[in-house]
């Protein structure tokens, strides 16, 4: 089954391609579906152009064996549908079970107090990323929260001095009948509007931002941040608790004027309001020095990772991804480095089954009359690989 864009890209949107044979790794497959536009996979980020069925594994790869007659190779990510009769809890401890009795049967494990199964929704698809930057995006919302926080309050500070100086057209109002619920929805509709203009205009910044940083992910994943229905709802929520925060304040405290002395202009004082207010400045300088301490330290952090001696020169490095099968890998990769060092402007080529700093893989590595110390470690990232180039 093809993906859509490579369907798009390589047969020009040919109804006519299912059907055709098509050669992968020199074995012949025949094309018989088209997958739906919207469909990358169940893996967030990969974009694979070909979807072949699991048991054609061993034929694709043959080099690395069958991993389905594999026990201890774990290789697969499982997705399932639960029926809706049965609960989450029920499901995970009938796996448990059946894992422990296969574990303890056919592998022959004997230590199985660990071993159990946790059920995670998959409707989202299975992400790494998604686990590796949820952290980060939780702190990222609580500082997008007390940026809110103190906009509101710099905003219920203003429309606080506003609701003052509006305190005789009130009492007019009052004074001709109108009541102070009506008033008071008056000018919670006025604060709507205006909170309705700040989220508009935060949707604009979002579509924008949004374009800017995935303009950052590599070339060979895909990542998507559409603004659907869920965004469209949790702005809604944001704007309609920003105008209940910021007007409900000033439209409770100017609704309680006394209309005699405001109508013969005379001045009444209120200490509440002004300590509100007060308050409400020392909350902002507050907040606001939690979030330039905490952009500073990010700011230190970041500037640190990018000046870290990795061990290599990071300038005019470029990389790519050759996949070929490993009995052809021998010829091809010797051949394809001889030929980029010819190149002009070429000072350099080598191959390696993985980037620096671009896995969390390890292999142990082995000195021949060395031992560890307790606290040293024994196995290193790529260290094999390094070992390999500096040797």
């Amino acid at each position: 089954m093809l993906s859509h864009g490579f369907w798009e890209r390589r047969f020009g949107r040919r109804s006519s391609a299912i059907g055709e044979p098509s050669i992968l790794n020199g074995r012949t497959f025949t094309i018989i579906e088209v997958a739906p536009k919207d469909f990358r996979g169940t893996e967030v980020g990969e974009t694979p152009d070909v979807f072949a069925p699991m048991a054609m594994q061993p034929v694709l790869m043959p080099s690395g064996g069958n991993p389905l007659e594999q026990p201890r190779n774990n290789w697969l990510r499982i997705i399932g549908r639960v029926k809706r009769s049965v609960e989450v809890q029920q499901a995970e401890v009938e796996l448990t079970s059946q894992l422990q009795t296969y574990r303890g049967e056919v592998l022959k494990d004997r230590d199985l107090r660990n071993q159990r199964v946790t059920l995670l929704p998959g409707s989202a698809g299975i992400s790494s990323l998604r686990t590796r930057y949820s952290r980060p995006l939780a702190v990222l919302m609580g500082v997008m929260v007390l940026v809110l926080l103190i906009a509101c309050a710099n905003i219920t500070n203003l429309s606080l001095g506003r609701a003052a100086a509006r305190q005789k057209e009130v009492a007019i109002r009052l004074s001709l009948g109108a009541s102070r619920a009506r008033v008071v929805r008056q000018l919670l509709t006025e604060s709507a509007l205006l909170a309705i203009a700040g989220g508009a205009a935060g949707l604009v910044l979002a579509r924008l931002g949004r374009d800017a940083l995935l303009t950052y992910v590599p070339a060979d994943q895909y990542l998507s941040a559409p603004l659907d229905r869920g965004v469209l709802l949790f702005t809604m929520g944001v704007t309609v608790a920003a105008a209940l925060l910021v007007g409900l304040v000033p439209a409770f405290g100017t609704t309680k004027v006394d209309v005699a002395p405001v109508l013969k202009d005379r001045s009444v004082s209120k200490s509440s309001p002004a300590r509100f207010r007060r308050g409400l400045v020392i909350f902002q300088v507050s907040v606001s020095l939690v979030v330039i301490v905490g952009a500073v330290l990010f700011t230190r952090s970041f500037n640190g990772l990018l000046s870290t001696e990795t061990g290599f020169a990071r300038e005019n490095v470029l990389v790519a991804t050759v996949d070929l099968p490993a009995e052809r890998s021998t010829n091809v990769y010797p051949r394809l480095l001889e030929q980029l060092k010819q190149l002009p402007g070429i000072i350099a080529a080598a191959a390696a089954d993985s980037a620096p700093l671009g896995t969390n893989m390890g292999w142990n590595v082995y000195v021949p009359g060395y031992r560890a110390g307790p606290n040293e470690p024994r196995s290193s990232p790529w260290g094999e690989r390094r070992l390999a180039g500096l040797l």
